[in-house]
């Protein structure tokens, strides 16, 4: 069944590409992107294994929250990083719920941003790489952290799609896009701003969202490779 509902997916996606032209243009134009972002990103993730432990713990940390909050929020306000296979849409058919579940998570780790986070994720392992066993463990806890993301963001889809799409609903979600991009030139001078004015603080802020359900996982490896296998339990 999850095999099936799979395929399903990515023959609805073949469909709505061959109908269309433009969106298999947006979708190579969308993987060059993502490719371009993600060879920065594990290089930076490499140059982080040459900083205090503190400091890659504290980028780690607070780069994971943001890829967990963002899966999550960025589906329902965009109404969703794929359509093909949804809930809702499978709601009338006799699908037990931990096989759609599974099917969804699949699906979702096999599209071009869960293709693009998985790699990313599993990027953490180079910032450890001069401690064996914390590159293990970050190995285990990206796998861990991509589920979390793909998961979170088809259950608050699935929310959404029982709560409703009305008019008011759809008003409210254009604006929380809208505000934020008219306002994102200032949103990443003030950004920098903040980082540059508030650096030392930095580990202090990763070791707070490091507790936090958004941040746990990602704070793992670097308490293990600072020997502190105490708190790397407790956050796992």
């Amino acid at each position: 069944m999850v095999a099936t509902l799979v395929r399903l997916r990515f023959l609805l996606l073949w469909n709505s590409v061959q109908r269309s032209p433009w969106q298999m243009v947006a979708m190579v134009l969308g993987a060059l992107y993502g490719l371009g972002i993600l060879v920065g990103v594990v290089a930076g993730l490499f140059a982080l294994s040459f900083a205090p432990i503190e400091v890659a713990r504290a980028v780690v940390v607070l780069a994971g929250a943001a890829l967990i909050l963002g899966w999550t929020v960025l589906p329902v306000l965009t109404s969703g990083i794929d359509q093909t296979v949804e809930p809702s849409r499978l709601v009338a058919y006799p699908i037990p719920l931990p096989t759609l579940l599974v099917a969804l998570t699949v699906s979702g780790v096999l599209g071009v941003p869960g293709i693009v986070t998985s790699i990313a994720a599993l990027g953490t392992a180079l910032t450890w790489v001069r401690y064996p066993l914390a590159a293990l463990v970050a190995i285990v806890c990206a796998v861990i952290g991509v589920l979390t993301c793909v998961v979170g963001s088809r259950m608050l889809v699935a929310l959404v799609s029982v709560i409703g799409e009305g008019r008011r609903f759809r008003e409210a979600k254009a604006l929380v896009v809208f505000i934020p991009l008219i306002l994102l030139g200032p949103i990443i001078i003030g950004l920098q701003r903040l980082l540059s004015d508030n650096f030392d603080t930095l580990p202090q802020i990763g070791s707070v969202i490091g507790w936090t359900p958004l941040g746990a996982i990602w704070a793992v490896p670097a308490d293990v490779a600072a020997g502190e296998f105490g708190r790397a339990g407790w956050s796992s």
